[in-house]
């Protein structure tokens, strides 16, 4: 993967050009394509510092016209070069807030270390679908508990 990648995807989707900024990207070195997997809505983004070092991953949201619906990550803060700090927040939050015009998500692009990452939608399916889909299974989890429970309480 090289800058190579990143002009494809420009390319793609010139949107995406003219959204990024100059300032990021001339830090670009690689970028990916992926499918958007359930898991990616444990993705953090925000910024932290820690003893060990800092980080700041930017998270941005498009519709499939390429409009920008939100970001998923909070300004860096001007004092978090000064202290320990921590501004990471999950995907997923960001996602369930977005209300009615989390159907309008179908990109979800990733700023990290140089690394723009472009996650496509599920084949046949869209981000909104993934996140009900969790729910779904999250729904007969918590009734499969509630089950196990009754019966065992109604036994003794």
């Amino acid at each position: 993967m090289s800058k190579y990648h990143i002009e494809a995807i420009f390319m793609q989707f010139p949107w995406l050009k003219d959204f990024i900024t100059s300032h990021v990207k001339e830090k670009l070195h690689n970028a990916l394509v992926q499918r958007f997997i359930p898991e990616f809505l444990e993705l953090e983004a925000g910024y932290w510092s820690e003893q060990h070092g800092s980080g700041y991953i930017q998270v941005f949201l498009f519709s499939a016209a390429g409009n920008h619906i939100a970001n998923a990550h909070k300004k860096k803060p001007w004092f978090a070069n000064f202290r320990l700090y921590n501004n990471r927040s999950k995907l997923e939050s960001t996602l369930r807030s977005l209300g009615s015009k989390l159907e309008e998500v179908c990109y979800v692009v990733k700023v990290n270390d140089g690394i723009l990452t472009f996650y496509k939608p599920p084949k046949n399916s869209s981000i909104a679908e993934v996140l009900r889909d969790k729910d779904e299974v999250h729904k007969r989890e918590h009734d499969k508990a509630v089950r196990e429970i009754q019966t065992q309480l109604s036994d003794k």
